[in-house]
């Protein structure tokens, strides 16, 4: 009787290290990274949120367009920012992915972005690179908006363009 129940508690365990398994690694980001990997770093406010098909994986996309309200670094060509993440909801599908941003149409966020080779934009870091903003403060790291701007303006300034 033991001896089944061996061979049952093997078998699982051998089936359960066969199935594929996806995970999220993040390579932890500093203030210096972030602004150094940053083509844009901005100010603005989530306006408007969906969801679709992906066109590279068999998964759901996330877009959230941003109204800018304040351009603290790169091409200000445009007031409006449409931010890219993996996983989301669409129809009777959920696809969650650890590690991406959230945004909910009107928060303000600092974000700070990069180009994929396309018009769309990806957050730095993913969670790391989106700094949520509510009353006055960056919820993230509990300082005032203005201290946190300090901050990466003094990044800003220490490096070489």
């Amino acid at each position: 009787m033991l001896k089944n129940w061996t061979i049952l508690g093997v078998t699982v365990a051998v089936v359960a290290l066969a199935l594929p398994s996806h995970g999220t690694v993040l390579i932890e980001k500093s203030l210096d990274n972030l602004v150094t990997e940053s083509e844009m770093i901005v100010r603005a406010t989530a306006t408007h949120r969906w969801a679709e098909e992906s066109r590279t994986t068999d998964s759901i996309d996330t877009f959230t367009e941003f109204q800018v309200t304040e351009w603290i670094r790169g091409e200000q060509a445009n007031s409006l920012v449409v931010v890219k993440v993996p996983g989301g909801v669409l129809g009777d599908r959920s696809v969650a992915v650890p590690g991406v941003p959230q945004f909910l149409e009107g928060q303000d966020v600092l974000l700070f972005l990069h180009n994929d080779m396309t018009d769309l934009t990806n957050v730095v870091g993913w969670e790391q690179g989106a700094f949520h903003i509510e009353d006055g403060v960056v919820r993230e790291v509990g300082v005032p908006v203005k201290t946190f701007r300090r901050r990466v303006d003094a990044v800003l300034e220490n490096l070489n363009f």
